[in-house]
C-alpha cells in the first residue's frame, strides 16, 4: 500500500450538507476547509467608456486561463463611471491570498481611474 494522501475537493460548503460535511472532515482531523470568497474590484472611471472598460475586463477573464472562476461584472445604477467586478472562488482556510484574477484587473484598470480591491470571506 502506499503513502499517498487522499483529497476529496466539494463545493457548496457554506450550509446544508456541504457545511455538515466540511465540520465533520474538520473533526476526523482534515487540515484544511474550503472557504467561499469573493473579491471585489471597484472602479471609479475617470471618464473611459463602460464598453471599452468592459471589453477590456473580458479580455482578463479569458486571458491565461483564468474562466474558472465564477465573475460578475456590475455597473453602478444611476452612476455611469462606477464598474464592480465579483469574482467568486473557494480558498482553503487560513490562505488568504488576493486572487490572481483580481490583481490582474486591479492593475488593469488603475490606467482607468481610481481601483479599490477588497476581499471577503462568508461567514459560517
Amino acid at each position: 500500500m502506499s503513502n499517498r494522501q487522499r483529497a476529496t475537493v466539494f463545493t457548496g460548503a457554506s450550509s446544508g450538507i456541504g457545511k455538515a460535511t466540511a465540520l465533520h472532515l474538520d473533526e476526523l482531523g482534515s487540515e484544511e476547509v474550503a472557504v467561499n470568497t469573493l473579491e471585489i474590484v471597484h472602479l471609479r472611471s475617470s471618464g473611459e467608456s463602460l464598453e471599452t472598460l468592459n471589453d477590456l475586463i473580458k479580455e482578463s477573464i479569458w486571458a491565461d486561463g483564468h474562466g474558472t472562476e465564477a465573475v460578475t461584472v456590475y455597473r453602478r445604477s444611476g452612476l455611469g463611471t462606477d464598474i464592480a467586478v465579483h469574482i467568486r472562488h473557494h480558498h482553503q482556510e487560513g490562505g488568504n491570498s488576493p486572487n490572481a484574477l483580481a490583481c490582474q484587473l486591479t492593475a488593469a484598470l488603475r490606467d482607468y481611474g481610481i481601483v479599490e480591491h477588497t476581499v471577503w470571506e462568508e461567514t459560517p
